[in-house]
């Protein structure tokens, strides 16, 4: 039976993924670049204790939907939350595991300012962002950790990994809750700081 995904509009959610594990998949697929991440759109057609199942959002999904891509954006983002809330997960080592109820397609989280703000709350005005994968980020408290150590945990954890397309970035974040900013503070093969600049939606 053929879906109607025209009355299925409030089960679109975002999810965070990484640009080059994904970029096949990008050129036919509505995105927005952030950092050496996209942001990209999904049906929610599952979700119960054996996981979640989801349809990615193609541009021809898009214009058969009938949504411009602003229209696509600000209505996942809403219905994210809404189907995915966000969790805060304490870690041993001080950390806080950031990711959704659900600890699925949940390291979206991070761009939701008032959700980062909360992190803030526990850990400090400015903390790093270590983005574990394509499920959950890691807060980090300012002076915890020095930044190469951080950057080196983030390889590993990449390079271990069977999937690249569960790996998220290469990018080490750091977050300002004063200056409601994050930056790009170190990578693997540069060490420099760059804010982040979205694409332009039309």
């Amino acid at each position: 039976m053929k879906i109607d995904f025209k009355e299925k509009k409030d089960c679109i959610f975002m999810m965070l993924v990484n640009l080059e594990a994904y970029a096949e998949i990008l050129m036919v697929s509505p995105h927005i670049p952030v950092f050496d991440m996209a942001i990209t759109y999904r049906f929610l057609m599952h979700k119960g204790d054996d996981g979640i199942d989801t349809v990615l959002i193609t541009d021809s999904l898009m214009n058969e939907i009938g949504l411009t891509h602003r229209e696509l954006h600000d209505l996942a983002m809403d219905n994210t939350r809404r189907l995915f809330p966000p969790r805060l997960l304490e870690a041993e080592d001080g950390g806080i595991y950031c990711t959704n109820e659900h600890q699925s397609c949940g390291a979206g989280v991070l761009l939701y300012q008032d959700f980062m703000d909360e992190v803030a709350e526990k850990i400090g005005d400015e903390f790093y962002i270590i983005p574990v994968s394509v499920h959950d980020v890691m807060a980090v408290p300012s002076g915890e950790f020095h930044e190469e150590a951080m950057l080196h945990m983030l390889a590993d954890i990449n390079e271990n990994r069977m999937d690249d397309r569960e790996n998220l970035s290469k990018c080490l974040l750091r977050y300002n809750s004063k200056e409601q900013s994050m930056r790009r503070v170190a990578s693997y093969s540069f060490r420099n700081e760059a804010t982040a600049t979205p694409t332009a939606l039309n």
